[in-house]
């Protein structure tokens, strides 16, 4: 892997926001145009000067469960709440939250078939958890499954995954 070295374009004249002849970022406070896949992009910044970033992933990389938002669970058979994504793309959880309505409380275990993470819901309740770093699927092109530990009215699952390669 090689790096770049940023470099300035256009005028790289001192003036009172480059007295140093830093490299700048233009601020903004309106998104930029949209530009085509593989395409340069500048910098976003405010119009303080801070960069502008999204946590994780651009818009585009962020999915929300099997597509049809919450997931109903109702047996303690593997239910999909992530398909699978393409070859060499990996799908990791950012968040993922669990609503019981019903009067009785499950163990709730999800997998990418390979490692298994396990959470409570109780009855008539809701759990859940964000992550500040995305729970990684162990491999590429894998949807993940939750399982109950016994069979009951609903549980709804909403997931959110960051497509990652």
């Amino acid at each position: 892997m090689s790096f770049i070295p940023l470099q300035p374009t256009g005028s790289t004249a001192p003036s009172a926001a480059n007295e140093q002849g830093l490299i700048a970022i233009t601020g903004s406070s309106t998104f930029p145009a949209t530009q085509a896949n593989g395409n340069l992009v500048g910098a976003m910044g405010d119009k303080i000067g801070r960069a502008v970033v999204v946590p994780q992933a651009s818009r585009d990389l962020v999915g929300a469960g099997t597509g049809s938002g919450a997931v109903s669970v109702t047996s303690a058979s593997a239910t999909t709440v992530i398909s699978a994504p393409s070859s060499g793309i990996y799908a990791d959880i950012s968040e993922i939250w669990f609503t019981n309505t019903s009067s009785t409380s499950v163990s709730v275990q999800l997998s990418d078939g390979t490692k298994s993470y396990y959470f409570y819901a109780p009855a008539s309740d809701m759990r859940g958890a964000a992550f500040q770093v995305p729970l990684p699927a162990t491999s590429a092109a894998t949807g993940w499954t939750v399982t109950l530990s016994t069979s009951i009215t609903t549980l709804y699952v909403n997931v959110i995954y960051i497509l990652n390669k």
